[in-house]
């Protein structure tokens, strides 16, 4: 049943909503307290239900406070000089530090009902080769995992997708798994909207997100170790 006590209200995407229209310090200072209270403390609440949720499932991860991002953003190379970001966001990942570098589960609010994904994202140089390597080896393990994924209306999408296979690889550029060789990335993701968020219904979707995704992120996780087994 989905808990309504941590939930992102209405006046809570009222907020976000004003903070896209009033992206400066004046603004955010002055409704600090009123963000904390519609929008932060309940979206530590979202990550700690559902860390409870995944306690007893094959992806026990763990999130909270202490693995939400700051809403500050990082200007120092952009063009946009905006202090803040319009979305607040944070993961679970297995040791419940926002340091891991493995497959992780995202999660981010913002007025458009914001994401959640599973995957690995912009993984090292060294750990996308051992994931394709992997790929490669034996490519019926991620098809199947794949087709498992669409019988569950999920599918493995990337941020950053190649326009030809990756060097090494060429002799699979007519493969069915060359797509997933071209992608930087690996990510499941759910789209959520602002109903899910202000009825409870968050920490319901990252557990079902898990499950379904729990075969890719096995797959991913093995791939990457390989590379510190060598």
């Amino acid at each position: 049943m989905a808990d309504v006590t941590a939930a992102i209200s209405r006046n809570g995407f009222g907020l976000l909503r004003e903070l896209a229209e009033n992206n400066n310090r004046e603004w955010y200072h002055a409704h600090k307290a009123a963000f904390e209270e519609q929008v932060l403390a309940p979206f530590a609440s979202i990550l700690e239900l559902a860390t409870e949720r995944l306690a007893e499932t094959p992806l026990p991860w763990q999130g909270g406070r202490d693995t939400m991002f700051r809403m500050n953003r990082d200007v120092r190379f952009s063009k946009d000089k905006s202090p803040y970001k319009t979305e607040v966001s944070g993961l679970l990942t297995p040791d419940g530090t926002k340091q891991h570098a493995g497959p992780i589960v995202y999660v981010a609010c913002s007025d458009d009902g914001g994401m959640l994904a599973i995957g690995i994202y912009k993984p090292l140089s060294d750990t996308l080769d051992s994931i394709r390597t992997a790929i490669a080896r034996d490519p019926s393990e991620p098809l199947r995992i794949q087709t498992r994924l669409t019988s569950r209306d999920r599918t493995i999408e990337s941020s950053d997708v190649l326009k030809r296979i990756p060097r090494g690889y060429e002799d699979m550029k007519d493969h069915k798994v060359a797509e997933l060789l071209r992608m930087k990335d690996m990510l499941v993701i759910d789209r959520p909207t602002k109903t899910d968020w202000q009825r409870g219904r968050i920490p319901e979707r990252v557990e079902r997100l898990a499950t379904d995704s729990a075969e890719l992120v096995a797959f991913l996780s093995s791939g990457a170790s390989e590379r510190s087994k060598t």
